[in-house]
């Protein structure tokens, strides 16, 4: 009996410090969001306590035009996005008894986005759609309700390299770029 009480009591103290020490984002969480700029499919695996490496993939919209491109429109194209995130509240968060599941904190990320030609779709004739690269500081804040929907909120500014590469024609360009992004989403 004693072997068995004290075994009960060493599983509990054992249970209880892993718990303590866990105060920290998600290992592992993903899930598919979409917002008024399109469709992603994203994954976040833990660093340590507030930081996180995301990777997300999908269909961004958005308008192409001025020096950019000889194209201008309305268009979705493919983006392939990699993401560092520090969620800064999530353990005085977590300490005042509020909501942490799947990683619902405020976070600031620095954003590197990859917009590709692969999927395009345009509001005019086919065009060659410039590929780009941009690095985005952002700043947000992601919430869950319930145990599977989130709802993201971020803003940040940065800068974007495009570049179009045809047969006898070369041209690249840089350019401001503004990231807003407002997307609701069902996590795994």
């Amino acid at each position: 009996m004693k072997n068995k009480l004290s075994s009960c009591i060493v599983i509990c103290l054992i249970t209880l410090c892993s718990k303590a020490q866990d105060a920290g984002v998600e290992y592992l969480t993903g899930g598919v969001q979409v917002g008024f700029a399109g469709a992603w499919v994203t994954l976040e695996t833990g660093l340590d306590n507030q930081l996180v490496f995301r990777a997300e993939a999908g269909i961004d919209a958005g308008y192409i035009g001025g020096n950019f491109t000889e194209y201008n429109g309305n268009t979705y194209t493919t983006v392939i996005t990699v993401e560092p995130r520090y969620y800064y509240n999530f353990l005085k968060r977590d300490a005042a008894g509020k909501n942490t599941t799947k990683n619902s904190a405020n976070f600031i990320s620095v954003r590197l986005n990859y917009h590709t030609d692969v999927v395009t779709i345009t509001d005019r004739d086919k065009s060659r759609i410039p590929e780009d690269i941009s690095i985005i500081p952002t700043w947000g804040i992601r919430r869950h309700i319930g145990p599977y929907l989130n709802y993201e909120l971020g803003i940040g500014a940065g800068y974007q390299r495009g570049f179009i590469k045809l047969e006898n024609y070369s041209r690249n360009t840089s350019d401001f770029v503004v990231n807003l992004h407002l997307r609701i989403g069902f996590s795994l």
